[in-house]
């Protein structure tokens, strides 16, 4: 009985190690959420960026295009650092999103918590530091959508 407090201060100091190396230290779970954030908030712009160019017919040369009063939508920010995302055009249908990741997160299953819009690839794989994701609008997807002539047209 004499030890019995110390066995418990023990067993509860093993507990807590324990759960670190399992779950992580606290700072590692607001990184990982700080990425989950950047992951969903890439998937929001990527859906905008799709319903601008069906209702357009061009992508945006700007995100800041996708803001307007009748879908209330706003462009999300680092959710750390508060900057924005990265967009840039690459072609007539061809775009990329990049931001900066604090951990390395790969999808090796369909569990992926994001849905899955307009036959996109919903994996956002990354490592830590900047990455880019190129998507590519397929037109044949959208046959109602009237396409806009290419700049200089």
């Amino acid at each position: 009985m004499k030890y019995l407090p110390y066995i418990v201060i023990g067993a509860v100091a093993v507990a807590v190690v324990t759960s670190f190396f399992v779950i992580g230290t606290p700072q590692d779970e607001r990184l990982r959420r700080f990425d989950e954030t950047r992951a969903n908030d890439l998937s929001s712009i990527q859906n905008q960026v799709v319903e601008f160019w069906r209702t357009k017919g061009r992508l945006p040369e700007v995100t800041k295009e996708l803001e307007n009063d009748i879908t209330f939508f706003t462009l999300p920010r680092d959710p750390e650092t508060q900057a924005d995302y990265e967009y840039r055009v690459l072609g007539q249908y061809q775009y990329e999103l990049c931001a900066n990741f604090v951990t390395e997160k790969t999808y090796t299953d369909n569990s992926y918590p994001y849905p899955v819009m307009y036959g996109y690839e919903s994996k956002w794989t990354h490592g830590v530091g900047r990455t880019c994701f190129t998507r590519t609008i397929d037109p044949e997807l959208f046959p109602d959508t009237k396409i806009a002539p290419p700049k200089g047209q």
